[in-house]
């Protein structure tokens, strides 16, 4: 093929999230009516509120997850955009592919996954596990090895990386094995069943029975097959033994992205439904294939009938005393969230987080002991990402700057609430025990300043870029005292930082081992969707103890990832959620329209008129996008 071939890939099982598909429904009303009826419950309910936490169960999450994305296909019609060259799908997505290519309608799909997802979640109990790091050949190598025999290789996802699927007590058993390969890592799933595995073949003949009711027809686009990695042939019969076959053997989704880049030409990928791990795993993928290097683009998914908003989690630095007390006092979301915290910290620590931000010092006192700050500060985030959903202000995505890393790694599902409060406050001690006090400094010139300043005073170390005319020097007091003498004679502005450590420089290495002894402890999964990192200007789906490490080690680099976020979605509305609104006071030096950028509160208290006024801005901006 001479033109640029475009693809659109479909998400499955595990991208679902609360939340998704919300500006969808109410576009089409009469989809959801008949979702609804086949159903036999409200399929917007479960997707936007999940109120009896019903949406990670198979026979929930199946049905959910098909019809988000195809009204997500759905809305890209009624947009007039160009439909694609070809499809494909990843597991349960493949039926939205087929559904795109005319296989069949929106209700007989909605029958379809709705019978899947019930006869996967009554078949026998199993586990699965992502391996990453080691090559399939590594991996059947240790299979055979390990006399481990009710084990098989379920999706193939890209060179390192892998899902076992089989027996649960030999799941968990294979983790010793992975384990003991350097650079390997093992993830247990959070699944009921042995998905694509020799354990789903009776569930293949019951659904084989199943679609024998069900006439498709021939796919007007390309679609290509898990289990081969080719396109579907012209005969309508061939879809139904294909999705018999589908669900106790291998995805082959290396191969498809592979097929796809190498074969079809393909140059432009959309990701159609919630997340973005398909466009990560293609646009990491197709780097190491012939021609890699020449321009592939992708266009990151997002419901496309409102603005993409971006909850913002800031670090050390936005705290003070008493922010958010008027919320606290008269926002029950806020103080039921904020005093989860508490509780959990209380248990930890022996103290009370709201005793002290709230009562016990006024808000003009230095709050600079990290085992209290860092803890505070999570807490604030979290409380003030509760009071927006609760006011129906939710995100598509998450950014984490410093510590507010940690609360995405709540927001996304890789840390449970409790876990990122036992990091969040043993990292806080571990600086103040095992670290010489130190400051952070923001210095308001050109980058070019930057280099003069590290030759002039050879201590201090960079620790964070916010924009182009503003960064965050560390050092002790000694030399930060001497950089402000030489700013004052130059006439250039600086702001000293509340804080009492030296963060994300040398003076925290000494940490480093009892940082990652902490780390061992924790339990991460995979996220529900990737957030974007400042300490790596990249989407991260998957948090490894060197990979946390990083997040308090390197250099914040805001600017760098605000642009990346710039590329890749279309005109996002950014919220700032921590107590200064310091993020998106930084916004205007990097975005063309600084009315994208809101804050919740700040520190001249008025926090409910605040918090008004930032709800009545995010609703203009998806008014105006309507």
């Amino acid at each position: 093929m001479d033109h640029q071939s475009t693809a659109w890939l479909f998400p499955g099982q595990g991208s679902q999230h609360k939340g998704m598909g919300e500006q969808l429904f109410e576009l089409f009303p009469h989809q959801v009516e008949l979702a609804d009826d086949i159903l036999g419950y409200s399929i917007r309910e479960l997707c936007v509120n999940d109120p009896e936490n019903h949406l990670n169960l198979t026979q929930y999450s199946q049905p959910a997850l098909f019809f988000v994305n195809a009204l997500s296909f759905l809305k890209l019609q009624q947009d007039g955009v160009k439909t694609a060259d070809f499809f494909a799908g990843h597991s349960l997505g493949e039926y939205n592919a087929l559904f795109a290519a005319g296989c069949f309608d929106i209700e007989t799909g909605i029958q379809l996954v709705r019978k899947r997802g019930e006869i996967m979640s009554r078949a026998p109990k199993g586990g699965m596990a992502a391996v990453l790091g080691l090559s399939l050949d590594e991996i059947a190598t240790l299979i055979r090895q390990s006399g481990l025999n009710n084990i098989d290789i379920a999706n193939i996802n890209m060179p390192t990386q892998t899902v076992v699927s089989g027996d649960k007590t030999e799941i968990l058993a294979f983790a010793e094995y992975v384990e003991q390969k350097p650079g390997a890592r093992y993830i247990p799933l959070r699944v009921s069943g042995a998905f694509h595995s020799r354990l789903m073949k009776q569930a293949a003949v019951e659904f084989d029975e199943f679609l024998q009711a069900f006439s498709f027809h021939s796919p007007r686009t390309p679609v290509l097959a898990n289990i081969t990695a080719q396109s579907y042939s012209s005969a309508p019969e061939e879809i139904r033994n294909t999705l018999v076959t589908q669900l106790s053997s291998s995805v082959y989704w290396l191969d498809i992205m592979t097929n796809l880049f190498t074969d079809y030409s393909v140059e432009y990928i959309r990701e159609v439904g919630p997340g973005q791990t398909l466009t990560r795993m293609w646009t990491e993928h197709v780097k190491t294939l012939p021609k890699g290097d020449r321009t592939v683009q992708h266009q990151v998914n997002r419901d496309t009938s409102a603005p993409a908003t971006v909850f913002m989690y800031p670090g050390q630095g936005s705290h003070y005393y008493h922010m958010g007390k008027e919320l606290y006092a008269d926002d029950q979301a806020f103080k039921r969230a904020f005093d989860q915290c508490d509780e959990i910290i209380a248990d930890l620590a022996g103290f009370s987080l709201a005793h002290i931000v709230y009562q016990q010092n006024n808000p003009f006192q230095d709050f600079n002991e990290t085992r209290a700050t860092h803890p505070a500060c999570f807490a604030f985030n979290y409380a003030m990402s509760k009071t927006l959903e609760a006011r129906g202000i939710t995100a598509d995505y998450y950014l984490g700057y410093s510590l507010g890393e940690y609360n995405c790694l709540v927001s996304t599902d890789i840390l449970d609430l409790e876990s990122a409060l036992k990091l969040v406050f043993e990292q806080g001690e571990l600086f103040q025990q095992l670290t010489s006090p130190a400051g952070m400094l923001a210095i308001f010139a050109p980058l070019k300043l930057l280099e003069q300043l590290l030759t002039r005073i050879s201590r201090l170390t960079l620790a964070a870029v916010n924009h182009d005319t503003q960064f965050i020097l560390t050092g002790s007091e000694h030399h930060l005292n001497d950089c402000e003498d030489f700013l004052k004679t130059e006439r250039i502005l600086f702001q000293r930082l509340p804080v009492s450590r030296g963060f994300h420089s040398t003076f925290i290495d000494a940490t480093k081992q009892n940082f990652l002894a902490l780390a061992e402890t924790l339990r991460f999964s995979s996220a529900s969707r990737p957030y974007y990192s400042c300490a790596t200007t990249s989407t991260l789906s998957e948090i490894d103890p060197i990979r946390l490490w990083s997040i308090a080690r390197e250099p914040v680099q805001f600017a760098q990832t605000i642009r990346m976020i710039e590329s890749e979605i279309a005109q996002p509305t950014y919220i700032d959620l921590g107590a200064s609104g310091s993020l998106a006071n930084v916004l205007p030096h990097l975005i063309a329209d600084k009315h994208r950028a809101l804050f919740t509160v700040n520190r001249f208290g008025n926090n409910l008129k605040t918090m008004a006024q930032m709800s009545g801005k995010f609703d203009s901006i998806r008014s105006c996008a309507a």
